[in-house]
């Protein structure tokens, strides 16, 4: 009887340690009922669109833009290449959101473990991952890094799974690519004046 009862207490432990969590890769699934003037999305809420501009007031749309969930993993933060999701059509009524997919599987997360995600967002049209686009002076952002646990609700709730701690970013392009077409169109003027 102790030896069974040992190996049921390895067989759990070996599961925890090498669990994972699941998570919910959509920021389109959260209710928001705003400052109680009606003026926030039911859906999605203002708090956890990307935009297309510092302001805030373009939300970002094109299935050229990609999402990707990023967790923090030793020290590092790790795509979860299966969470890859393209950002909806322009002509979709819920700008701001990508498809998203789920379950996403956390490796090391599970209930109750928190952990460390970040949403990295880029223009995909010549770039395959955020990386390159980084990389290529493309348009890009992330959110903060932010932390989530998986909770166990009884019975179950589509809430367990939501990535509550995101909040709202824009894409951008690298400073380096605003300073080369500033010094490009510096540089035509010249050449034009010259003429």
């Amino acid at each position: 009887m102790k030896k069974l009862i040992t190996l049921i207490a390895l067989v759990v432990g070996a599961g925890a340690a090498f669990g994972q969590g699941t998570v919910n890769f959509n920021n389109v699934v959260f209710a928001n009922s705003g400052a109680g003037d009606g003026s926030a999305d039911p859906l999605t809420g203002p708090d956890r669109l990307v935009y297309a501009d510092q302001a805030h007031t373009i939300k970002l749309k094109g299935t050229q833009y990609k999402a990707e969930l990023y967790m923090l993993v030793n020290g590092s933060l790790t795509p979860i290449t299966a969470s890859l999701s393209p950002f909806r059509s322009t002509s979709t009524a819920l700008s701001g959101t990508w498809n998203g997919k789920s379950p996403i599987s956390l490796p090391g997360g599970g209930v109750g473990v928190p952990v460390t995600l970040q949403v990295r967002v880029w223009d995909g049209t010549t770039f395959a991952t955020y990386e390159e686009a980084l990389a290529g002076g493309a348009q890009t952002g992330s959110s903060l890094p932010f932390q989530y646990t998986e909770v166990a609700s009884s019975p179950s709730a589509p809430t367990d799974t939501f990535m509550f701690g995101l909040r709202a970013f824009s894409l951008v392009p690298e400073p380096s690519a605003v300073a080369l077409g500033i010094l490009g169109v510096a540089g035509l003027l010249l050449i034009r004046r010259r003429k």
